[in-house]
């Protein structure tokens, strides 16, 4: 397989770059994997722990170029509408020319800053994840409590949210952020995920 690096540059990435790697096709920034790499390993040990039955459609905040969309489909049973929210266009271009991930029937991709897409009405999800990195880090508004109490409207009855909290957090920064977390939810943390990644896992219970 090709060892071809491409390069792109983008406003909010700055460097991003698609290379091949054990026979997979991945996007990364020069310090983390950004797509289709062990980042889909992460958010999987995350679903792997919701259980998605009743699940009918799905919302994807920081959609990157859509590695999550497949296991989505076909391993987690989402049948219905998937929206995802990605704020790079330069990474919504890159899903579609090098991944094949493009706006279908069923699956909406919106060029948005997650901030603004929450402010504004929108439709009810049984699941969404939170995914928003730029490079290794989420942007601190992603933690406050105005923020999650959006996400608490987006959410249907008894939704769950999936939350990549942020990469080698202390204990004390994550419970100081579950502290503000709205007490609609539910929620457990894993920490050290895949030696590196935090997930929180929600669940809206009234």
């Amino acid at each position: 397989m090709s060892s071809e690096v491409i390069v792109h540059k983008s406003k909010y990435n700055k460097r991003l770059e698609v290379r091949w790697e054990k026979g997979k096709k991945l996007l990364d920034t020069p310090n983390t994997n950004y797509s289709y790499g062990t980042l889909v390993d992460v958010l999987k040990f995350g679903l792997n722990k919701i259980p998605l039955k009743q699940a009918k459609n799905a919302l994807i905040l920081g959609f990157g170029a859509g590695s999550i969309v497949e296991p989505l489909r076909y391993q987690y049973g989402i049948k219905g509408e998937i929206v995802g929210v990605e704020i790079d266009p330069v990474v919504i271009e890159i899903a579609e020319t090098e991944f094949g991930i493009s706006p279908q029937d069923d699956l909406q991709i919106i060029q948005d800053d997650v901030w603004d897409f929450v402010q504004r009405p929108q439709s009810k999800f049984d699941l969404i994840i939170i995914d928003i990195f730029i490079d290794l880090k989420v942007p601190d508004k992603f933690y406050r409590q105005e923020f999650w109490q959006r996400v608490k409207r987006l959410c249907n009855d008894n939704a769950f949210v999936l939350f990549n909290a942020g990469i080698d957090l202390s204990e004390t920064f994550v419970e100081k952020f579950a502290d503000t977390i709205p007490e609609e939810f539910v929620y457990q943390i894993a920490y050290n995920v895949l030696k590196t990644n935090t997930l929180i896992s929600l669940q809206k219970v009234f």
